[in-house]
């Protein structure tokens, strides 16, 4: 039996593409951890939490803002 070069190729990438954790499991991995972002572009950086894959900023009075940040 022959195997072509593109086969095994094909093969092994879907292994690993399988051996993959989800996206959801790695933004799961962070929620909670402390981290921090700007906000509106602003210049300065507040602290928040890491919420769904994303920075989780509360600022007065009474926002809640999802930004993107490294530490998530």
């Amino acid at each position: 039996m022959r195997f072509s070069v593109l086969a095994v190729f094909v093969a092994f990438l879907s292994g690993q593409a399988l051996a993959l954790p989800s996206v959801d499991a790695r933004a799961a991995a962070t929620d909670g951890n402390a981290c921090s972002g700007s906000v509106g572009g602003l210049g300065t950086k507040f602290q928040g939490f890491c919420r769904d894959g994303r920075c989780g900023i509360s600022t007065p009075p009474n926002e809640f803002d999802l930004v993107r940040s490294p530490d998530c």
